[in-house]
């Protein structure tokens, strides 16, 4: 599901500035999270955070281009993912996700939306 957003993301991002030359930031796509959260259920398992830190990994990808166009490099516009190519997700605070604690020195990690 989260491949889907970061690919839907940057799918919007390359044709709003295709069609009018218009750039959409992290935050105009953070405000469409929660319309959308409402319209699909399986993105909303995962919490508000874990979408956010796909969005925001989209971001930084797009400001990393930008950064080597800007410096004459060849820059490597970022790409749409395949099935096997997004393998990770990122809480960007602390609000879904918390250490309880377990048995021995060790705790545990509880992580909304993972092992349900």
């Amino acid at each position: 599901m989260q491949r889907d957003l970061y690919d839907g993301a940057l799918e919007e991002r390359k044709e709003a500035y295709q069609r009018s030359g218009k750039t959409i930031t992290r935050f105009d796509q953070f405000r469409e999270l929660t319309p959308a959260m409402v319209e699909l259920p399986r993105l909303a398992r995962f919490g508000l955070q874990v979408a956010r830190g796909t969005l925001t990994r989209l971001d930084r990808a797009m400001v990393a281009f930008f950064r080597r166009l800007t410096a004459g490099q060849r820059p490597g516009y970022p790409r749409f993912h395949g099935r096997n190519r997004f393998t990770s997700v990122s809480w960007s605070e602390p609000v879904s996700w918390r250490v309880l604690p377990g048995s021995g020195r060790h705790g545990r990690l509880r992580m909304t939306g993972v092992g349900m």
